[in-house]
């Protein structure tokens, strides 16, 4: 299959090594594609699930308790997301079931995301591609953090 990043960037598994995208980054990507797809999760689930990932009391924010709270209203509005999207949704049960499903995907997700920031670092510290100042001012902090 391929991989949809843009309209129009598509990337099949060979196009993916013969640009020199990492083989295990490609991996997880289409793995979590097929995860996602399988689940037909919509952009509206996919934007909460983010935000929940980006959320992480964990990390040594100044204020854990305000980003747990933040955390909670996104798994919440992903709850009640759900309860709204259809009959199979409708009930607590298949909503709560939906939720669950979608939150197994969050240990693939946090891969991804891991192995993407390791090629992009990778890739500033080559020199290969300029990268647009805001993106390598990202990868500086979040490798300093």
């Amino acid at each position: 299959g391929q991989l949809v990043y843009a309209d129009d960037f598509k990337c099949s598994e060979e196009y993916a090594a013969k640009l020199g995208s990492p083989p295990e980054l490609d991996a997880v990507s289409r793995k979590l594609a097929d995860k996602l797809s399988g689940l037909s999760i919509t952009r509206e689930e996919y934007v909460l699930m983010k935000a929940m990932l980006l959320l992480n009391p964990d990390i040594g924010v100044e204020s854990p308790e305000t980003v747990q709270q933040l955390r909670d209203r996104m798994h919440d509005s992903l709850l009640d997301y759900t309860r709204t999207r259809g009959p199979s949704s409708a009930s607590i049960s298949g909503s709560q079931r939906r939720v669950g499903n979608l939150l197994l995907c969050m240990p693939i997700l946090m891969q991804e995301k891991i192995l993407a920031k390791e090629f992009w670092f990778s890739v500033k510290k080559g020199g290969r591609v300029p990268l647009h100042k805001l993106l390598s001012e990202m990868l500086e902090y979040a490798c300093a953090s």
